[in-house]
């Protein structure tokens, strides 16, 4: 197992910070649409192919929480964000060996928007952009197979449904997203009951999302 550099976690982290420094101090965020959202993700880390066997990821079901800036009018709007996402209990399992443990990630999605029917009470829309994440964990041997920072794609439909002449507003979301990076490295080992697995092909995560906001 390899010993990461003490700032290779803490860059990754200042990165992060800096990205929604920058989001939030903008002058167009000043006039931004702000919101809240949370909601359910179901995981799908997949497969590691090792030098000797094989492992997989369990299914989990985990949850994210965070916030929004709605930038843009008419039938287009650019929405970044900041969110929390847990990833439940996640279980790699190898034949009759298995290793469980959470993880959690900060994720800065930029999602682009188009609705198609702008100006009525229940507008439908379609979006899609990359999201930043840096994911983290408590077990310590799967924190050093971690990735420091990752990158995904983000597609999805929702309706966004006026509540007020003032701008209230729910945002119930239909989300799919599938990672570019990968989540875990390959070389990096990992114990599995006693075992040390490294893994030589990691395959990427994705997940089905589903989300309700409020916007102000």
């Amino acid at each position: 197992m390899k010993s990461r550099r003490p700032d290779g976690r803490m860059g990754s982290t200042l990165f992060v910070i800096a990205l929604v420094g920058v989001l939030i101090a903008s002058p167009e965020t000043a006039a931004a649409q702000f919101g809240i959202a949370a909601g359910a993700n179901f995981e799908n880390l997949g497969d590691l192919d090792a030098t000797m066997s094989d492992a997989s990821f369990d299914r989990a079901t985990g949850y994210h929480v965070g916030l929004f800036f709605n930038l843009g009018a008419g039938s287009f709007a650019v929405q970044p964000g900041v969110f929390l996402r847990d990833f439940g209990d996640v279980t790699l399992v190898d034949d009759a060996r298995s290793r469980s443990f959470s993880m959690t990630s900060i994720e800065v999605p930029v999602d682009l928007r188009w609705h198609p029917l702008s100006g009525v009470p229940a507008s439908p829309f379609l979006m899609a952009g990359p999201v930043v994440g840096f994911a983290t964990t408590t077990d310590e041997a799967v924190e050093d197979a971690l990735t420091e920072l990752t990158l995904s794609s983000n597609v999805g439909v929702g309706v966004e449904i006026g509540l007020s002449n003032g701008g209230l507003a729910l945002v119930p979301e239909l989300r799919f997203t599938r990672s570019l990076t990968r989540f875990f490295e390959e070389g990096e080992t990992i114990d599995i009951g006693g075992v040390d697995f490294t893994p030589v092909d990691v395959s990427r995560q994705s997940a089905v999302m589903l989300r309700l906001g409020v916007r102000f």
